[in-house]
């Protein structure tokens, strides 16, 4: 009857919500490694840039009488 009906539309659009969920999930997953090792990469980067920049400093300030 009706109330069969209705409960079969509502599986179906349950069981497509989790179907879509689970693709969602899974490109998370695979994406989630690049970003953390971009976002470490480009820490390390940063890091790299500030000791050379304080290098620098460093000298152009003993170079000025600091």
């Amino acid at each position: 009857g009706v109330i069969q009906k209705t409960h079969v539309d509502l599986s179906s659009i349950i069981i497509a919500d989790i179907k879509d969920l689970e693709k969602q999930l899974n490109g998370l997953k695979s994406d989630l490694p690049l970003v953390y090792v971009l976002r470490e990469d480009f820490i390390r980067a940063m890091n790299g840039v500030d000791h050379k920049l304080g290098q620098i400093i460093t000298i152009v300030s003993n170079k000025n009488g600091g």
